[in-house]
């Protein structure tokens, strides 16, 4: 063997692969392994040597083998050296493309990109430094300026510029508590004196002294264009003197604490969530949520309502406004269930297409010291039935073990006959999972159900499921779809074998 055949054929295909390794995604790792494996062959193969040639040969080889590692080193050098400036050279080339594409954007759409895309003003900034038609439209268009908040946690000299280089735009805004923020009153002035160019307006986590101060500093506001107002506080401050002359005349969107019924908020309101800390006398609320004649959706929370007052001068009002399709009612905390109900009776839209009913207690309560065994036994959804428009009705219980129960056919075979989606979460020792034994001797015909959905409902089983599904089969009514979401006595596979030919979906 000559010391110039040490490279067989073998040895070249892996040169080769070396090469043809580096214009692969992983090519640098690749030609380390290639060029490891040759080198620890070419070693094994010189120490065979010794046995078969003399001295002399064996040194020429391995001058031969070295020079030929000096060599392979080398090009995977230059190899390396050409992934590299092939990476970069397409990095700049697409860099380019980008750049040209760019370039030849008409500069009126560059404002809507800027405002479109970037969620913060700081990030519009920072993407502005494009090129000079990005920095250009930064600094000159107003619907850029006007796309971002204003608000308190600002300092008063960003809040005028950003205000100033909006033009004559709808701005929204938001004020939060003055804790820490010596110059607030001159932030919150700012943000008042644009009273007319607001189109939102967001009061959030102020304490009773940041909210006395906006009511004696801005007893008086008008804002003609604002179309969402949202209030929320920490205390006991009563917000309804503080917008009680305040005046609008398009909102469209209500978000208060401790609502206050005031005529101001006009005929335009078509989404209104009204949270209360307090007892508030209900048939002043039915008289005005009756006169808002373009509400569509209607959210009420009851938070911790200790105490049941008699505040009402029309005990027996009841909401006929058709004009509400979806509406939820929250019960919250040691909310007394007696007021809830008063609520619900005289709350419950004749319209209505979806409702949500959520009681939710802490573990603290004691059901058997603070409700009385009348209130437990009332039927809580009876007002629900007499909806014949509902289609979707989503039913959340949690709380303490008791006596406050609902059972599961109860529910579903009193319900409106067009029902089609029931949503229920509740625990078992709240949700019985009972299923009578005869549907054909209960009066009323069963709703249409198309879908059930069950979640946290740790008393439900399979075979509840499947005598609901053949029971109301038999009766007419194809389940199409079950939801189960958490409840640890039905499996997945049990589900699935049991209901092969229905949509199903299973969360543990």
């Amino acid at each position: 063997m000559s010391s110039d055949s040490i490279f067989d054929g073998k040895d070249l295909s892996k040169l080769l692969a070396l090469l043809e390794g580096n214009q692969a995604a992983d090519g640098i790792a690749h030609a380390n392994h290639i060029w490891k494996e040759i080198m620890e062959e070419q070693n094994s193969s010189l120490d065979s040597l010794k046995d078969v040639y003399d001295d002399s040969t064996v040194q020429n080889v391995k001058r031969t083998h070295e020079r030929s590692k000096n060599m392979l080193h080398a090009l995977q050098i230059l190899a390396r050296s050409l992934e590299e400036k092939t990476v970069t050279f397409e990095h700049r080339m697409a860099r380019a493309g980008l750049k040209s594409g760019i370039g030849i954007l008409p500069f009126e759409i560059i404002p809507e990109i800027l405002a479109g895309t970037t969620p913060t003003l700081k990030e519009a900034l920072e993407l502005s430094q494009v090129n000079s038609q990005f920095r250009r439209a930064m600094l000159s268009s107003p619907l850029i300026w006007a796309s971002y908040d204003l608000h308190t946690r600002m300092g008063s000299e960003q809040i005028a510029s950003l205000a100033n280089r909006s033009g004559t735009r709808s701005l929204t805004a938001s004020i939060f508590s003055k804790r820490g923020i010596e110059d607030w009153n001159k932030r919150v002035d700012l943000i008042f004196s644009l009273s007319m160019r607001l189109k939102k307006l967001v009061i959030e986590d102020l304490d009773n002294s940041s909210a006395s101060l906006i009511q004696i500093n801005h007893s008086k506001v008008h804002m003609p264009i604002l179309e969402d107002l949202s209030i929320g506080y920490r205390g006991y401050f009563q917000f309804g003197k503080l917008y009680a002359s305040w005046s609008f005349e398009n909102i469209k969107r209500l978000q208060v604490t401790d609502f206050v019924p005031n005529l101001v908020f006009g005929k335009h309101l078509s989404f209104c969530h009204l949270k209360f800390t307090l007892s508030f006398p209900v048939g002043c609320l039915v008289r005005f949520l009756a006169g808002l004649t373009s509400l569509k959706t209607l959210k009420i929370e009851l938070v911790d309502i200790e105490e049941d007052m008699d505040m009402d001068d029309d005990g027996d009002a009841s909401l006929e406004n058709s004009a509400i399709t979806c509406y939820q009612l929250h019960v919250i905390g040691l909310t007394w269930i007696s007021f809830a109900e008063r609520v619900l009776d005289a709350i419950h839209p004749p319209n209505l297409v979806e409702m949500t009913l959520s009681i939710v207690y802490p573990s603290r309560v004691d059901f058997e010291t603070d409700y009385s065994a009348s209130s437990r036994r009332k039927d809580l959804l009876a007002p629900v039935r007499q909806i014949s428009t509902l289609k979707i009705l989503n039913l959340q219980f949690q709380g303490p073990d008791s006596k406050y129960e609902l059972v599961f056919s109860t529910i579903l075979l009193r319900m409106p006959h067009g029902l089609e989606s029931i949503r229920l979460e509740a625990p078992g020792h709240i949700l019985d999972m009972y299923w009578m034994d005869y549907m054909g001797d209960y009066e009323a015909e069963a709703p249409r159900i198309r879908t059930l959905r069950f979640r946290n409902c740790d008393g439900m089983k399979c075979s509840f499921l499947e005598k609901v599904r053949k029971d109301l089969f038999d009766d007419g009514v194809q389940i199409e779809r079950f939801e189960v979401i958490g409840c640890p006595l039905v499996g997945e596979e049990e589900l699935r074998a049991s209901f092969p030919t229905m949509e199903v979906v299973w969360v543990a």
